[in-house]
């Protein structure tokens, strides 16, 4: 018996039908504009693009895929205003650290992927550690058109003053003092001018203005056993620098009371500054700068008016946990987790286990269909 030849699935068909599985998913508005892109003839192109992102996406659309998306999209919705558009196209992936990354289609489409710990497990994250979801949604909030724009013109002046007054101060300097102090300026300006730092300061804030001591307590979990808290590099601020405006920007929001341990770290850290660095480090450390960099990130908070927690709201959510309430938004868990094993330690894991279980269940009923 002869047998009969099969023409192999092209490209396009099997792209096509990949992405036809994410329909009816949480990735389903995606799935659709990814559709609408693969049938344009025009763009032949897409057809790679698409299947590049297709690797990067969850391989497996499983029980905790379906909680991640749902703490995704109910912040988001919580957040979501005039100036911060509810979409489809923030997707959580696991990974072995927190991360933002966003990818572009050309010309129409980015898809913007939120790392989340640990890789390929089947065992989610504590729900302490999902503070961290705010601050890497923060990320997102400021590739919005405008948005970093709008944060970064609060800071600048407070920079264009700092490098004025040292520029004053330098005047009567020559030759070799002259050459260091160019330097210094030099230095401070290139670090604090780049968005990397800007941004991760006020992202810090973002996710402060949302989570309160849930934040703090992620914070300090996350860089207590750093052993190097000094390292000057362009994506982030060092560790020290970092702690010291965290702890500033709580102050200002009335969290005094839950910062003791906090900041036991940052001096323990800041007393150890190296010799060998110390002069430069404190040049790019300037309080003013880091005060006015929390300036435009609260000024900033309030421009595009995501909800903030106050110390009275606490009370209130303890209220909620006696009368075992739902919980509408991502954010309500994250700060009752927080509440529960600040309060009852012992307590937490079982009330973690059997909330998470209850929650994905209900998430899982209302998403399949």
């Amino acid at each position: 018996m002869v047998r009969q030849y099969r023409k192999p699935e092209d490209k396009y068909s099997r792209v096509q039908n990949q992405v036809k599985e994410l329909l009816n998913s949480p990735l389903d508005g995606l799935a659709k504009e990814l559709l609408g892109l693969l049938s344009d003839p025009s763009y032949k192109q897409n057809i790679e693009y698409v299947s590049n992102l297709l690797e990067r996406l969850p391989k497996q659309l499983d029980r905790h895929f379906y909680f991640d998306a749902w703490m995704v999209q109910s912040i988001m919705e919580a957040w979501s205003n005039d100036l911060i558009p509810d979409s489809s196209r923030i997707v959580p992936t696991r990974h072995h650290i927190w991360g933002y990354e966003p990818i572009m289609i050309p010309p129409v489409t980015g898809v913007y992927l939120i790392y989340i710990p640990p890789k390929e497990s089947e065992t989610i994250p504590s729900l302490l550690d999902y503070p961290w979801l705010c601050h890497e949604l923060g990320h997102y909030l400021l590739k919005l058109r405008g948005h970093y724009d709008q944060l970064f013109n609060g800071f600048l002046p407070h920079l264009e003053a700092r490098i004025s007054r040292l520029k004053r101060m330098s005047i009567s300097d020559r030759g070799l003092a002259q050459t260091r102090s160019q330097a210094v300026i030099d230095e401070i300006d290139a670090r604090w001018r780049s968005s990397r730092w800007v941004q991760e300061l006020a992202i810090d804030v973002i996710a402060l203005w949302s989570c309160g001591p849930a934040y703090l307590a992620a914070f300090q979990d996350e860089h207590e056993k750093i052993d190097k808290p000094f390292i000057i590099e362009s994506t982030h601020p060092p560790a020290e620098l970092r702690t010291y405006a965290l702890l500033q920007a709580a102050r200002r929001l009335g969290w005094d009371r839950y910062l003791q341990e906090l900041e036991q770290m940052q001096q323990n850290w800041y007393q150890k500054i190296p010799a060998s660095i110390g002069n430069e480090y404190r040049s790019l450390r300037n309080t003013e700068l880091i005060e006015g960099c929390l300036e435009a990130a609260f000024d900033y908070c309030k421009y595009i008016k995501i909800p903030p927690l106050r110390p009275e709201d606490l009370e209130l959510r303890r209220f909620s946990l006696q009368q075992k309430a739902d919980f509408s938004h991502g954010i309500e868990l994250i700060v009752a987790s927080w509440l529960v094993y600040h309060e009852n330690e012992a307590y937490y894991r079982d009330w973690e286990e059997r909330t998470l279980n209850q929650l994905i269940n209900e998430i899982l009923q209302v998403s399949k269909p």
